[in-house]
């Protein structure tokens, strides 16, 4: 099968089965020099409660961003090496008093068939992320990871950009299948592996086809993603890096909570571009240091819990295809979506 030189897109075919029941297979191709631009915002309203204040206090986070992909190349298996960034054009955030803006995001990663990142892949995105927060501050950490840290991921994590699951094959309205949906949190088996050798928790979720309808005229494949489930994730996979410069017992204590949350892909069934999406997520989270953790390292925080939910709608904004510069020339399509 030739890969090379053929664009990241979806061809979605209408087969008839024998008994005449109308599926669905959507097969992703990729060409090198695809360019995608999205266009995406969301809102994320809840509240904060910590044991350093008595209370709670509400926050509300208003953001909109630009999401651009380019495919750089693609390999014999299906795989493609992309690269991807998410910058920010405005983000609110009334409880911080903040309007200013997170510095513009880019990676580099290699995307599998299932419409996610490969595992490695998305484990050195993370890794970066984690050890460019170590390099920021000083060895050793005595308090939780910042709120606005995890709000954020929350409000992205929402927020699909160019990531997004593929059926596994033929597919007809009502089937469903599950997926592993990745978390910006390492798994070091309890720091029996280093930062380097941690893979990402993951949490499940369930796909479902909706079935056909018209965007503006369009035919497309609705297909949506359902979340609910709990989460138990040990804090010292997300801290251990950061401590093992002190000695002393690292910080023990759990992330737990539930993350419940549906999103809605619409394919167009004429090239299987994602015309639109839109979704929520619902999350309820404590986040909590066990009692020897509270006694050796006395932090200044011992625990923090937030619920919230953040809304979201993305759409494609533009969509180029630039041919490679090797082989058979073909001729630019440009297509503008609003």
């Amino acid at each position: 099968m030739a890969f090379v030189g053929w664009m990241m897109f979806f061809t979605v075919a209408i087969l008839w089965g024998q008994a005449g029941v109308r599926s669905y297979l959507v097969r992703r191709l990729y060409e090198t020099g695809m360019r995608q631009k999205f266009n995406a915002v969301y809102n994320l309203k809840g509240d904060v409660r910590s044991s350093l204040f008595e209370g709670s206090f509400p926050i509300n986070i208003d953001a909109q961003l630009e999401i651009n992909t380019q495919i750089l190349s693609v390999s014999e298996n299906g795989q493609a090496r992309m690269r991807y960034s998410f910058r920010y054009l405005k983000q609110v955030v009334d409880f911080f008093a903040e309007e200013e803006l997170p510095e513009p995001f880019t990676a580099t990663i290699r995307i599998s068939p299932s419409g996610f990142p490969a595992e490695d892949e998305t484990t050195g995105k993370f890794r970066k992320s984690r050890q460019e927060e170590e390099e920021k501050g000083s060895p050793g950490i005595d308090f939780l990871p910042e709120l606005i840290f995890f709000l954020q991921l929350v409000g992205l994590d929402v927020v699909p950009g160019p990531f997004y699951p593929m059926p596994p094959g033929a597919v007809r309205e009502g089937d469903q299948w599950r997926i592993g949906y990745p978390t910006p949190f390492l798994n070091t088996r309890g720091g029996r592996l280093s930062l380097n050798q941690a893979t990402v928790h993951t949490y499940p979720a369930t796909v479902k086809v909706i079935g056909m309808k018209e965007i503006k005229g369009r035919p497309v494949l609705h297909v949506q993603q359902v979340t609910d489930t709990e989460i138990d994730i040990p804090l010292d996979d997300t801290l251990l890096e950061i401590v093992r410069l002190r000695d002393r017992n690292p910080p023990r204590g759990r992330i737990k909570g539930t993350i419940k949350g549906a999103t809605d892909f619409y394919y167009a069934l004429a090239d299987g571009a994602l015309l639109q999406a839109s979704g929520y997520v619902r999350q309820k989270l404590r986040a909590e240091y066990d009692q020897q953790t509270i006694k050796e390292w006395e932090p200044e925080e011992h625990w923090a819990e937030w619920e919230v939910q953040a809304t979201f709608r993305q759409v494609l904004a533009e969509e180029k295809i630039t041919p490679a510069k090797s082989g058979t020339s073909k001729p630019n399509r440009s297509r503008s979506r609003k």
